[in-house]
């Protein structure tokens, strides 16, 4: 079973008016006057009712129920009836849904034109034995004569409906399921078709598309969108910060409110302003007093939730090679060993294991491993101990609970940015990390930290990594004392050994 999520506008109507001109019907005046008076808004119920019983009556000629009863598989005569049947259509006779069930959700405007053409296209469809369930849904304030409704509470509004239909589980004979969905542009409203196409890349939607009248359907699978990972940990973290430390966050608050005073560093209150405030993903309450999180803010952070960890994988890739020639460069010593062989990448039992440090090239014993996480990967934000990193440390204990690979020592490198400053965050995680550690044996353990610039500005290359890469890793503070004298700023990013367990 599929959602399928498809935006109603009035193409109905249009065609409802060019059928009944094409054919000279007697009521056709009649017909545009209770058309207009729909788009005013100020449609009677008679005039509706007129609408409504003719493109029934008339424009379905009552083929598609019938259609259904008999279980036939010629084409509709009258499927073009409206851009939504059309596409719709479409979609029950593709090969790649053949069989497939689906959940139909109309999302209407709140005008009146809009919402009586859902309920239309409801009842053409609703003895459809591939259509289980049908919901009309009307997204209020999703006008565009009204823009700041329409920013602020229609589109979020729309989103979140969309968000909260894919995510939810249905109850089908006593089991919960959660089920797929499809993302149907083809109608509705124009001006949110780019909004819902971002909208099904963040919530890995297939979108489809059937070009103006053919029988051409186009499916536009979810796309790997590119992120400026360094921004995204930011995103990250602000969003939590916010949420779980806000003074006015209930458990029952479905929106709170939040003051940014919960964010102390200067370099990370710029950026809420210019990056979640600036692009709608905050709106402000209470002028210069408190925020609230959008219906789209809300979506960047399921979807942070959703790739955060491939994300980190894809950035801490940068940062792997870093620390890799920084431990090559400045040899780590621990009690009485000098650690001078670096591996990079040890994959043992198909377990990847970003650094492994030994004394010599030929001397399998002792070894470290090192792991390397980001700040919101080790942040215990809810008290709960659920940190994201917590998952690839319980396969890793696995591997060494096996016997075949274990470490004499243990290393976990943290990079973060320069607003994230409380490292109590961090300090019941890494108090989990030893103890976990601790049980099966492994007793040495150490973290270390490099903080990172929040805003990294490349004046040579649009690559907005190429500065960040170019800094080197270096346990050594009078070297990255003095780079700060660089024409550049500092080339050197200083690793600092963590005591957080005092």
């Amino acid at each position: 079973m599929l959602h399928l999520f498809t935006p109603v506008g009035i193409s109905v109507f249009l065609n409802l008016v060019r059928w009944a001109k094409d054919i000279q019907h007697p009521k056709t005046n009649d017909l545009e006057a209770a058309l207009n008076a729909c788009f005013k808004g100020n449609a009677t119920n008679k005039e509706k009712e007129l609408l409504t019983t003719t493109i029934k009556n008339k424009l379905f000629n009552n083929q598609s129920t019938n259609q259904h009863k008999k279980n036939q598989t010629q084409t509709f005569l009258n499927y073009q009836a409206s851009a939504e049947i059309q596409s719709i259509h479409q979609i029950l006779q593709h090969p790649k849904w053949q069989g497939i069930k689906f959940r139909l959700h109309l999302l209407a405007t709140d005008s009146q034109t809009s919402h009586l053409a859902a309920k239309i296209i409801k009842a053409y469809f609703q003895e459809n034995p591939r259509i289980e369930v049908i919901k009309v849904k009307k997204i209020e304030q999703l006008q565009i004569n009204q823009s700041d409704q329409f920013q602020d509470n229609g589109i979020q509004t729309l989103i979140d409906y969309i968000h909260t239909g894919k995510k939810k589980r249905i109850n089908i004979s006593g089991k919960n399921y959660q089920f797929e969905g499809l993302l149907n542009i083809t109608s509705g409203y124009k001006g949110i078709t780019p909004i819902l196409t971002i909208v099904g890349q963040l919530l890995n939607i297939p979108l489809v598309y059937l070009y103006e009248r053919s029988d051409n359907l186009i499916e536009i699978p979810p796309l790997p969108l590119s992120f400026n990972w360094n921004q995204l940990e930011l995103f990250q973290y602000c969003f939590a910060k916010l949420i779980t430390e806000s003074s006015s966050n209930k458990k029952n608050a479905s929106n709170p409110k939040f003051s940014i005073n919960w964010l102390e560093h200067d370099g990370i209150r710029k950026f809420f302003y210019s990056e979640i405030l600036a692009n709608a993903l905050a709106r402000e309450v209470s002028p210069g007093n408190t925020y609230e999180i959008t219906f789209l803010g809300k979506l960047l952070r399921h979807h942070i939730e959703q790739v955060y960890p491939s994300g980190t994988r894809a950035f801490g890739l940068a940062f792997e090679f870093s620390f890799y020639e920084a431990f090559i460069n400045e040899p780590l010593v621990w009690e009485d060993y000098n650690f001078d062989w670096v591996i990079h990448h040890k994959e043992i039992v198909q377990r990847e294991f970003d650094i492994e440090l030994r004394v010599n090239r030929h001397t399998p014993n002792p070894f470290i491993v090192g792991e390397i996480c980001s700040y919101g990967q080790l942040a215990d934000f809810k008290s709960d101990r659920k940190y994201k990193f917590l998952v690839q440390l319980k396969k890793q204990v696995k591997v060494f609970s096996s016997g075949t690979y274990r470490p004499w020592g243990y290393m976990l490198l943290v990079y973060r940015y320069e607003g994230m400053s409380d490292w109590n965050l961090l300090k019941e995680s890494i108090r989990d990390i030893k103890e976990k550690l601790s049980k099966i044996g492994i007793h040495r353990f150490r973290v270390f930290g490099v903080k990172l610039p929040i805003l990294i500005k490349s004046t040579r290359t649009k690559n907005p990594y190429s500065d960040l890469y170019q800094k080197q890793i270096t346990r050594n503070e009078q070297k990255w004392r003095k780079g700060n004298r660089h024409k550049y700023g500092n080339l050197w990013l200083w690793l600092e050994e963590l005591s957080l367990l005092d």
